[in-house]
C-alpha cells in the first residue's frame, strides 16, 4: 500500500523539508517553486521510504543551473536511504542547520499535528458527547456514517441515470438505441481501466467512444451526451467509495 510524506518518521520528514530553503535559495529554475521543490523532495523521500529507487532529476530539475547546491542532491537523497536501513542520520557539516531554521521547521510540524489532533479530538465530542477519545471507535461510526450516508444517494443517482439513458432512447430511433448501449459499456470501460494505466487500451476505448458519439450527435444534442457519461462516471467513484468502506466496515 502506497503510503503518504507524513506517514514517514518525524525525523526523517524534517531532515527532508530543512532542505527545500537550503537548496532553494541559490536558485530555482522557471516555472518551478519552492513549493514543487518541496513537493519533489517529498515525493522522492515516500520513494526511498518505501524502498523504491529515487530519481535526483525530479529534484534538479527545479535548481537553475547555477544553483552551486546541485551536486549535494544526490548526497541528500542518499542521507534519507541511510536513514531508512539504519534509522539513525550520521554527523554532518552543519551548513544548512541554521538553529533558528530547524527549530521553525520543527515548530511548524508540531503546529500541524497539535492542530490535527484537536481536530479529531473535536470531532469526537461531536460523535461520542459522553465517551472518552477512541481512535478505533472513531474511524469505525465515521465509516458507518458514510455508508448510511452513501447507500441512498447511490440509488439516486441511478435513478437519474436511468432516466437519463430513458429519455435519450425515447429520442431516438430504435437502429440507434443499442449505440446508446455500447456508449454506456464503453464509458464504464474506461472508468474500470482508468488505473491500469494501460494506453494502448484507453486509446482504443477513447476512439471507440468518440465514434458512437458522432453517430449519436446526429440525434442528440452534445449536453444530452454529455449528461449521461458525467453522471455514469459520478455513479461509478460513487460506487467503487462505497466498496472501499464496505471493506474496511467488514475488516472490524
Amino acid at each position: 500500500m502506497t503510503i503518504i510524506f507524513e506517514q514517514t518518521d518525524y525525523v526523517y520528514q524534517i531532515e527532508t523539508l530543512v532542505h527545500t530553503n537550503w537548496l532553494g535559495d541559490r536558485g530555482i529554475q522557471t516555472p518551478y517553486t519552492y513549493q514543487t521543490l518541496e513537493d519533489d523532495l517529498k515525493y522522492e523521500a515516500v520513494k526511498i521510504w518505501e524502498e523504491r529507487k529515487y530519481d535526483q532529476n525530479t529534484i534538479l530539475r527545479n535548481l537553475t543551473p547555477e544553483n552551486e547546491r546541485r551536486n549535494d542532491v544526490v548526497f541528500i537523497l542518499e542521507r534519507l536511504s541511510r536513514y531508512r536501513k539504519t534509522s539513525l542520520f550520521e554527523d554532518v557539516d552543519g551548513c544548512y542547520r541554521d538553529k533558528n531554521m530547524m527549530n521553525d521547521m520543527y515548530k511548524k510540524q508540531l503546529d500541524k499535528v497539535e492542530q490535527l489532533e484537536q481536530q479529531i479530538q473535536d470531532l469526537n465530542e461531536l460523535i461520542f458527547p459522553n465517551d472518552p477519545y477512541n481512535f478505533t471507535e472513531l474511524k469505525a461510526e465515521i465509516n458507518r456514517l458514510k455508508l448510511q450516508e452513501l447507500a441512498p444517494q447511490i440509488r439516486k443517482e441511478k435513478l437519474e441515470l436511468e432516466q437519463l439513458i430513458t429519455n435519450a432512447k425515447n429520442k431516438v430511433e430504435a437502429n440507434f438505441t443499442g449505440i446508446i448501449d455500447l456508449l454506456f459499456k464503453t464509458q464504464k470501460q474506461m472508468n474500470e481501466k482508468e488505473k491500469a494505466n494501460d494506453p494502448l487500451i484507453q486509446a482504443k476505448l477513447e476512439g471507440e467512444l468518440t465514434a458512437y458519439q458522432k453517430i449519436l450527435q446526429t440525434k442528440l444534442t452534445q449536453e444530452e451526451l454529455k449528461a449521461i457519461l458525467v453522471k455514469q462516471t459520478e455513479l461509478f467513484h460513487l460506487e467503487k467509495h462505497l466498496d472501499s468502506l464496505q471493506q474496511i466496515h467488514n475488516q472490524k
